[in-house]
């Protein structure tokens, strides 16, 4: 896991070198690990060779969230699959996370003000 992140951008995270722009970049590149699970705290300050404690308090000097990243993340490829693809609402969920479907459909509900369904039936349209 570890050889995906460049040495340099590993240096740069360790010696506070990234710009806000740049973190919150490399943050959403690792949100999703290249077979699509997504990654924990735990697992992103592994990637880093960080312990979780010193990642957090980085992001928190920058005033990042890594929760508010993920959700970020999950909702861009929540709309990308809902608007483009036929892919079951239950597959999509699965693949951002989501161990029910139902938990998926209020966090989309909470950022998009509609359902999963009725954005995809709309989109489609």
């Amino acid at each position: 896991m570890k050889d995906e992140v460049s040495l340099s951008l590993i240096r740069s995270f360790r010696s506070k070198d990234l710009s806000n722009f740049e973190l919150d970049r490399f943050l959403r590149s690792v949100v999703f690990s290249p077979s699509g699970k997504a990654r924990s705290v735990k697992d992103v300050s592994e990637l880093l060779y960080l312990s979780t404690r010193t990642f957090n308090r980085r992001l928190s000097e920058a005033g990042i969230s890594y929760s508010n990243i993920c959700n970020a993340v999950k909702k861009e490829k929540a709309i990308h699959l809902l608007s483009s693809t036929n892919t079951p609402i239950g597959e999509i969920s699965r693949q951002l996370g989501y161990t029910e479907s139902a938990n998926f459909s209020k966090a989309f509900k909470r950022w998009t003000g509609s359902s999963p369904k009725e954005f995809a039936r709309t989109a489609r349209a």
